[in-house]
């Protein structure tokens, strides 16, 4: 609709510019026309919000202030005009009709990149609340600065909060993926709370997109991380540099884990950095049963889960959600699949993996682990799955990197961008599977999986693959 909402404007532009020109207007003539058709725009506006697609929302904030601006400024220009008989060039006319079409369609820019997307239902019976909070590590000097400051892990909360008294529910613990945000995956965290648990989304500083630190500073994402994530997944760089980048990468992502995991287990050891609601987060940490704690990730945030599960004894079940077992490796390989160069991580570690373990992949990750099967290459999560004690792989057909988070819900042109970029691959942005469709039944997964070795609900089952 917003292509019909941006025709509709330019055509109102063009009438008014045909009408002016083909009658020769004098200036003043055309200011009274121009208040008349900027006025008529923003009614034309106003009236398609009763259509699908159209709405008051950020996505159309632009169009709304500049709409509103320019009927604004007609008026004042009218008011004040001096008596001007004469005519206003045609070629003006033609210019500022011009000239409105392409503001019109900058100011439609954002309804283009971002959708109407306002959450998914949920099916538990709790209302789900939010809160965050920052946990200071002291004992680690952020290694992205040179100031001798702190690491800081910022955490958010998303818990029941009509829980009854004496309530105590399981916590999982979530880490982004590259460039991710804390966000990411809202609808999983929200299905997740209203069932009974309390979800603490954790932000890697420097690692995502951007955060804020305790002073509500921004952070983006740190140049050299994004340089080695550009370098990780060159084809000139060397099995020793790969190597060399991943440990680094996940040595941050654990450090940020056992901080995060330690200060829910022992509040009293930790420095928090309150938002005013220091509080909140006691209830939310009193309901909190650190005795049943999952952990789950997307990309290298899944990673981390499978790292931090084989540290720590105290988490219970672990899910990695499309990401490489980068923390599992014994290196990296070079292998020769369809003509092309293939780095792929690789393991040939004989410990088994005693949590439960479920891994989701793409379509693409999923036909990849079939051909390292099927060509003996011990791809690592091909390896661990193997070796697991309790282990189970799925992937949900025509899905690309992105598409097991919500991104493409709110934005599937940033989704999939940014999901190229991410890896420099085609495959990494989101493929052909409905969105919400797929979202949906991962949750559902997510749900049965945890509830079945954080709850004791029931018995696990998950079929190779979905069609959705």
């Amino acid at each position: 609709m917003n292509t019909v909402l941006l025709i509709l404007l330019i055509m109102t532009e063009a009438a008014f510019c045909f009408v002016t020109v083909s009658r020769g207007s004098d200036k003043g003539e055309y200011k009274l026309g121009r208040l008349i058709a900027n006025v008529g725009e923003l009614v034309l506006f106003l009236l398609t919000v009763l259509l699908p697609g159209i709405d008051l929302s950020f996505r159309f904030t632009m169009l709304i202030t500049l709409l509103v601006i320019r009927a604004a400024a007609a008026g004042i220009m009218l008011l004040f005009r001096k008596k001007d008989r004469d005519e206003k060039k045609a070629f003006s006319k033609i210019m500022s009709a011009a000239g409105s079409a392409v503001m019109f369609a900058a100011a439609l820019i954002p309804s283009y990149l971002f959708s109407d997307y306002n959450g998914l239902p949920v099916s538990g019976k709790y209302t789900v609340a939010q809160t965050k909070a920052i946990v200071i590590d002291e004992n680690r000097t952020e290694e992205y600065k040179n100031d001798g400051s702190k690491r800081e892990v910022p955490l958010y909360f998303y818990y029941p909060q009509d829980a009854a008294a004496g309530e105590s529910f399981p916590v999982v613990f979530f880490s982004h993926g590259a460039f991710g945000y804390y966000q990411s995956n809202s609808s999983t965290y929200m299905e997740l709370a209203s069932n009974g648990y309390i979800v603490i989304s954790m932000e890697h500083p420097y690692h995502s997109i951007f955060t804020h630190d305790h002073n509500g500073d921004l952070i983006l994402a740190d140049r050299s991380f994004m340089q080695d994530i550009g370098e990780l997944y060159s084809d000139d760089t060397t099995i020793e540099r790969a190597d060399e980048i991943q440990n680094k990468m996940i040595s941050l992502r654990l450090a940020d884990a056992n901080t995060a995991v330690d200060a829910i287990k022992d509040p009293s050891s930790a420095v928090w950095v309150y938002d005013n609601n220091e509080d909140t987060i006691a209830s939310v940490l009193s309901m909190a049963d650190t005795g049943r704690m999952g952990f789950m990730g997307h990309s290298l945030g899944g990673a981390a889960a499978v790292s931090i599960g084989r540290q720590r004894d105290d988490i219970d079940a672990v899910i990695d959600i499309d990401g490489t077992m980068l923390g599992e490796t014994s290196g990296n390989e070079y292998f020769t699949v369809d003509g092309g160069r293939y780095m792929i991580a690789v393991n040939e570690k004989p410990e088994k993996y005693t949590l439960p373990l479920l891994s989701f992949s793409n379509q693409q990750s999923h036909d990849d682990d079939m051909y390292c099967r099927e060509n003996n290459i011990p791809y690592v999560n091909n390896t661990v799955i193997d070796n697991a004690e309790q282990a189970y792989e799925t992937y949900i057909a025509g899905t690309g990197h992105m598409n097991y988070t919500d991104l493409p819900l709110f934005s599937p042109f940033l989704a999939n961008y940014i999901g190229q970029v991410t890896v420099s691959d085609d495959t990494a942005g989101t493929g052909t599977v409905d969105a919400e469709g797929c979202i949906v039944k991962m949750n559902e997964i997510i749900l049965d999986f945890f509830n079945a070795y954080l709850k004791g609900d029931g018995e696990f089952r998950v079929e190779e693959g979905y069609i959705v």
